[in-house]
């Protein structure tokens, strides 16, 4: 469990940062060393981006992993995906905005499943 800090502590910031980034990459890796995309508007749009999740993850990049889960909430082809993107980019959100405490690993962690599930079903 999670002890909870003050969301000026640096620690509980960098904590945050790699929640959302382990979960990210813990979903997401494999799916992109095994083929699948991911980005804008359309399916082929889709799985373009999609990769490109994984790799900014594996660089630590956090605010370049939101920008690209932005991406796909914006140009997923099922409102579905737009929505779970949705929750994984306000999980990035209150990272970013030093309240890394306040997410809810558990609703993340299902987002980024369901978003992987669909990329495989659908860049394959």
């Amino acid at each position: 469990m999670i002890e909870t800090e003050t969301s000026t502590n640096p620690n509980s910031t960098l904590m945050g940062v790699g929640i959302i980034v382990a979960l990210v990459l813990f979903a997401l890796v494999g799916r992109a060393v095994l083929g699948g995309g991911g980005a804008g508007g359309d399916k082929a749009a889709f799985c373009s981006t999609y990769p490109q999740l994984a790799a900014a993850g594996q660089d630590g990049d956090t605010q370049e992993a939101r920008a690209i889960v932005d991406r796909l909430a914006g140009n997923a082809p099922e409102a579905s995906v737009r929505a779970d993107a949705a929750v994984v980019v306000d999980g990035y959100d209150k990272v970013l905005g030093g309240n890394p405490l306040s997410v809810d690993e558990a609703k993340v962690t299902a987002a980024i499943d369901r978003i992987d599930a669909y990329a495989g079903r659908t860049c394959a």
